[in-house]
């Protein structure tokens, strides 16, 4: 039970719902010589398959698209997220964020929910589904979950800053920045606000309190670094950030004609990966909503992967070829989470055929 000062509201959350669960309830308030209450009668519906939680990343400063279940509309039902707070209540969206929230339909039973301009504090876990409201009474029934993480791209060899915000009462506080989730025991030390001497030359720190931001800068970038980062103040504020690296210096540009094939061998950097081939502007999404092939699903249509493991590459094959088949593409490297991305451009293109010229005799004996 929460009550929402704020907006004039006594909330009551029922998670893991069950059959046991379908009752009427009653709730409000009791004032001098009156009881004000409302009485509801709660109804759960069985469904086969309630959809797992979902995995989400988008690039800091740039927007993520989560997608959401709608029972069948009617006029009183409207589109609803919330994000949960550290005690598992899921709170509305504050107004001065609201602006950055937009809600698209899709399909029947599935609209969008669009976060742009996408920071460090947006990281966390979300519910969508609808919301109905009557006089006295606002219901939302939460079907999906969407576990959001900020991403950053670095490329091997540059400078990444990771940019750590905090809450005003942590001002006073000492800051972590570990490589997995602060203060369990497979977490990686990687700096805290009050070290005055850094013992790793890659690593400098500076902690504005004016800004309520501690930000770290990682240099010379290399495969190892890619991962989650947490930003943490004590165990009560944890913050996932994550880095993926592109190697420098590897970018492969591949010619092709239209009805052929073409062979890319992506080279290993690390062993016992999961190797990935994708497609996307940038690595996240490529990830997230374009993976090819992989060394788990070797075959997708024309696409193919196998392994050479004496030679240290993975090789996929593209048969069929189109011109739409032309764009950008990443070989990709995964570890528990840690990403490392080669480069790969695609150019398909008709093959071009000499013809006799205009006028020239047809008979070769003349």
């Amino acid at each position: 039970m929460y009550d929402d000062s704020s907006e004039g509201r006594l909330k009551v959350f029922i998670s893991d719902l069950t059959a046991a669960d379908e009752a009427t309830y009653r709730c409000g308030v009791n004032i001098p010589d009156h009881d004000l209450f409302t009485e509801i009668t709660l109804t759960v519906n069985q469904v086969d398959h309630f959809p797992a939680l979902s995995k989400a990343s988008a690039i800091i400063g740039e927007s993520v698209k989560l997608t959401c279940n709608f029972p069948e509309k009617h006029d009183e039902t409207f589109t609803h997220i919330c994000k949960e707070n550290k005690e598992k209540i899921c709170e509305s969206i504050s107004s001065s964020e609201k602006k950055r929230f937009e809600f698209s339909a899709g399909p029947a039973g599935v609209f969008t929910v669009s976060i742009s301009n996408v920071s460090v504090r947006d990281a966390g876990v979300y519910w969508c589904g609808a919301e109905t409201r009557d006089t006295h009474l606002t219901s939302v029934s939460l079907t999906n979950q969407h576990q959001l993480t900020p991403t950053m791209v670095g490329r091997e060899g540059d400078s990444s800053e990771i940019k750590c915000p905090y809450d005003e009462n942590h001002s006073t506080e000492i800051k972590h920045l570990c490589k997995g989730k602060c203060f369990t025991p497979d977490a990686q030390h990687i700096i805290r606000s009050d070290e005055a001497h850094v013992n790793n030359p890659k690593i400098s720190v500076k902690n504005e309190t004016e800004l309520n931001l501690f930000t770290v800068t990682l240099s010379d970038l290399r495969a190892e670094d890619a991962g989650i980062y947490w930003c943490a103040v004590k165990e009560e504020f944890n913050l996932p950030i994550e880095l993926m690296i592109v190697l420098k210096d590897a970018l492969f540009t591949h010619e092709a004609s239209v009805g052929g094939s073409v062979s890319i061998s992506c080279k290993n950097v690390r062993t016992q990966t999961q190797r990935l081939f994708c497609r996307g502007d940038q690595p996240n999404i490529c990830v997230r909503d374009g993976v090819r092939v992989s060394s788990d699903t070797r075959t997708s249509g024309r696409f193919s992967l196998t392994d050479e493991t004496s030679a240290g590459v993975f090789t996929v094959n593209i048969s069929n070829l189109t011109e739409e088949d032309s764009g950008k593409y990443w070989c990709a490297e995964e570890t528990s989470g840690s990403f490392v991305f080669t480069e790969v451009h695609l150019h398909v293109t008709q093959e071009t055929t000499t013809s006799q010229d205009e006028g020239e005799s047809e008979n070769p004996f003349v």
